[in-house]
């Protein structure tokens, strides 16, 4: 994103920056009221209010809220929303900031076309592609003097896991978005590293939250995790706000 494109609203000393088409950062949004989005997002009226836009808008939840996993650039950073959700944030922090934020909204789509179609999730390497460099990396790995038995089972998970994706039956996007993510490799695609401490972490709030959301469990599905089959969560496209907002909020401490 450009960002002489984002205009800088400010808040109690807090700037909070708008895009041209009125999404706002509803992460600087809340740390100016002094609140948190995780708290917001797992109310029943919120969730209930973003299926209503949903319905709507004809948009998909993935689509009104994004979450931006920045890699030093503070700007883009956080969740931003639709700009009738970022009214709705406004009002759950103060009436006089939801007063504050529909005036900015107004001023921002004063004019402007309809809102565009965000660009799709980046969709994963063909299983064949991936396969092919595993085998480029462990013929590279034995030619500088072999490979440990760590890299060797982390090497085999990843060769069992990519093999079991077609049992996995997940239907084709016609973005060709990827349809579901486990912890493991939306971390990975986000640009992180974690420790299972890390998983951990985040599968024990995302499950919570996911629960708050939809009145059960994640699904599950078989993965090999350190030699041995674990049934993990998955959670889909529409649930990635979930997902990428524990990520960045465990991974951030870290």
């Amino acid at each position: 994103m450009n960002h002489s494109t984002l205009t800088l609203r400010e808040y109690n000393g807090i700037q909070i920056p708008q895009r041209p088409d009125g999404y706002i950062n509803a992460t600087k949004m809340c740390q100016a009221g002094g609140k948190q989005w995780s708290n917001f997002i797992r109310l029943q009226s919120a969730n209930a209010y973003v299926e209503a836009l949903e319905i709507d808008l004809q948009m998909c939840r993935s689509k009104i809220i994004l979450t931006v996993q920045g890699r030093g650039d503070t700007v883009e950073q956080g969740t931003w929303v639709h700009p009738d959700l970022g009214i709705e944030v406004a009002r759950w922090i103060s009436p006089e900031f939801a007063i504050l934020t529909n005036r900015w909204t107004q001023e921002i789509i004063s004019g402007r076309s309809p809102l565009p179609v965000q660009k799709p999730i980046a969709a994963l390497p063909s299983s064949e592609e991936r396969l092919r460099t595993i085998r480029f990396g462990m013929d590279l790995l034995q030619d500088l003097g072999g490979i440990d038995d760590r890299t060797r089972l982390a090497l085999q998970d990843l060769t069992r896991n990519i093999l079991l994706e077609d049992r996995l039956k997940q239907p084709a996007l016609p973005s060709g978005e990827r349809f579901e993510w486990n912890i493991s490799d939306r971390a990975a695609h986000l640009g992180y590293r974690p420790k299972s401490g890390d998983l951990t972490k985040i599968g024990k709030i995302a499950a919570q939250l996911y629960r708050t959301r939809h009145g059960k469990n994640p699904p599950k599905h078989e993965q090999y995790v350190g030699g041995t089959t674990r049934m993990v969560n998955f959670y889909s496209s529409n649930d990635l706000d979930i997902l990428d907002e524990e990520i960045g909020a465990v991974m951030g401490r870290a």
